[in-house]
């Protein structure tokens, strides 16, 4: 009759007792300890090619899920010296792999580039974007709060397409195919 009785009893003890602590607190209160929260994230990308070096201005509204983890939707601008810009618009992911006041990351950016002509003397028919993929490294440094400074490197893919003419009845097609390493600084709020 004992052991009847002492079963149901460790049972309650065991998982009704935690459960019952755990759904006290409010999600307000879940999000503080685990430092998660809406984060804004910008930055600034150098794109170093063969004769220039391209700009990109970027930023992510994105959900930190934990202290490690967070993701979101970005969007930039990377001004190169063709015929073509491109404005990406992307998913990023960051994986923070300590929860210190140093934190290295890895972080995996993927999305879309819409390309805009921004060389007007160059004669294009038309254009189009393509893939952006830029996966990388990085430090990001605490300071106070949720401000927070990074540093990063990456490579970086970039493809576009445009059409110039030939003569009255064909034109060309040209594939762009933005291969490079990326060094990079930016803020988290």
């Amino acid at each position: 009759m004992l052991r009847r009785l002492l079963f149901p009893l460790v049972l309650i003890v065991c998982f009704a007792i935690p459960f019952q602590s755990s759904a006290q607190i409010s999600f307000k209160d879940w999000l503080e300890r685990r430092k998660g929260g809406y984060v804004l994230i910008t930055g600034l990308d150098m794109l170093p090619g063969q004769s220039t070096a391209s700009p990109r201005l970027w930023v992510v509204n994105g959900f930190q899920f934990n202290r490690k983890v967070s993701a979101g939707l970005g969007v930039g601008f990377t001004y190169y010296d063709d015929p073509l810009s491109l404005l990406p618009l992307f998913i990023d992911f960051k994986y923070q792999f300590q929860a210190d006041d140093i934190r290295p990351f890895f972080f995996l950016k993927s999305g879309y580039n819409i390309s805009l002509l921004t060389d007007k003397e160059d004669t294009v028919n038309s254009h189009s974007g393509g893939l952006m993929l830029n996966p990388g490294l990085g430090l990001q440094f605490e300071t106070s709060g949720k401000l927070a400074w990074h540093v990063s490197v990456a490579f970086n893919l970039d493809r576009a397409t445009y059409f110039e003419p030939a003569d009255a009845f064909s034109s060309i097609e040209n594939n762009l195919s933005y291969e490079r390493f990326s060094l990079g600084v930016g803020l988290s709020f």
